[in-house]
């Protein structure tokens, strides 16, 4: 699952090089609000990039977003809301299927805390369809469901219904070469999905059929869960609904175990709260699990040698970055594992938390720097937040 993912946007994740444009629009379908929204993201980053880019890398810098705005059919064709990533060599747009905050940030790396909470809760599912008429595969995750292959229950097996048997022992045959097909055909498309431990399969059928063929799921230790709701084409919209219950439960599931494993590391004093320790921690590898709040920017800078940082009072200019996220993707490269959370859910209610190694030096006395003074009218939960950061 993370793996996967991870994987399909390591590129968004690890890029670190030049000025870096990250905007993100939030899709309530309506194409002439994504415009303005794009349209307004536009002007903020040229007042911006203006002071630091020639004028000729400035217009090319812009130049993929204007082309969207002049013809937006491809956000038309956007499931859910919009990123956009952007660096003087790279441009990437895709669809991201969690909730995002219309924004754009300049820094010098992408903002990717929403890429972090859409990979944390995405789960990918087998999807196993039965009924008299077809069996059905599909894949699918929080968001998508794809078919992969169908079959007809006719083609699977051909009874001999010419030789002289009773229609009673016709329907036995049936029963036996049927429950017999389906099992090989599931397992001949499951070997060739290679599925990953932790991914869930799924089986939908009527009330007691094809019970032969749960046994030979169980004899091929696959791990699944019955949806109990009959098997129908037409009704794939409810037994995701279903089914995608189950995959937020288990996500839920995993995060009360992340919040055990910080209590345990309490305990042997392998916790880290202040920001200043985690970030000298963080730039030596020496994070193993970082947890941060997802809806507060603390803007600053990382020195990404020495782990020194410095938290301004707003975002600055272009070097400017949340720092809860610069630190999120330096565990990452470093191999550490990052949990974003709401800050109600958050220990302490606290915006950042570490557990570091054993026999990490991170609790040396750390010069503090003190917060400037915020602009008026800033959040207060935010500036209650950072309070605690020292």
């Amino acid at each position: 699952m993370w793996v996967d993912r991870k994987n399909d946007l390591k590129s968004i994740l690890e890029s670190s090089e030049g000025i870096h444009l990250t905007a993100y629009l939030e899709n309530k379908g309506d194409l002439n609000d994504l415009e303005r929204q794009l349209q307004k993201m536009i002007c903020e980053a040229t007042a911006k990039l203006e002071q630091v880019l020639p004028q000729d890398q400035l217009k090319k810098f812009i130049m993929p977003l204007k082309l969207i705005l002049e013809d937006s059919h491809l956000l038309v064709g956007m499931r859910g809301n919009v990123g956009m990533f952007r660096t003087l060599n790279s441009f990437r747009l895709i669809s991201i299927p969690v909730k995002v905050e219309s924004k754009c940030h300049l820094a010098t790396t992408f903002h990717v805390k929403p890429i972090l909470r859409w990979i944390q809760h995405d789960r990918k599912f087998i999807l196993i369809g039965m009924n008299r008429q077809t069996v059905s595969l599909y894949s699918g995750n929080q968001f998508l469901l794809n078919k992969i292959d169908q079959v007809s229950c006719e083609d699977l097996v051909q009874v001999g219904a010419r030789k002289k048997t009773t229609r009673r022992l016709q329907k036995i045959r049936l029963e036996q070469n049927l429950g017999l097909a389906i099992s090989r055909w599931i397992d001949e498309k499951m070997r060739a999905l290679s599925i990953e431990p932790d991914q869930r399969v799924f089986v939908v059928k009527n009330q007691g059929e094809f019970s032969e063929v749960l046994s030979d799921l169980k004899r091929n230790e696959v791990r699944f869960t019955e949806v109990q709701i009959p098997f129908d084409d037409r009704r794939l919209t409810e037994i995701c609904v279903e089914i995608r219950k189950v995959l937020t439960s288990d996500v839920k599931r995993l995060f009360e175990k992340a919040l055990l494993e910080f209590q345990f590391a309490e305990d042997l004093n392998l916790i880290r709260k202040n920001i200043f320790q985690i970030s000298k921690a963080a730039v030596r590898g020496k994070v193993k699990k970082l947890m941060i709040a997802d809806e507060l920017n603390i803007h600053g800078r990382l020195d990404k040698n020495s782990g020194s940082i410095s938290i301004h009072p707003t975002d600055l200019d272009h070097e400017d970055d949340d720092l809860l996220d610069d630190l999120a993707q330096t565990v990452l490269s470093a191999g550490g594992e990052v949990v974003v959370a709401s800050l109600e859910n958050m220990p302490s209610n606290r915006p950042i938390i570490a557990i570091v190694e054993s026999g990490d030096s991170s609790l040396a006395r750390t010069k503090v720097i003190p917060l400037k003074t915020r602009k008026e009218g800033a959040r207060d939960e935010e500036e209650a937040a950072i309070s605690t950061l020292k």
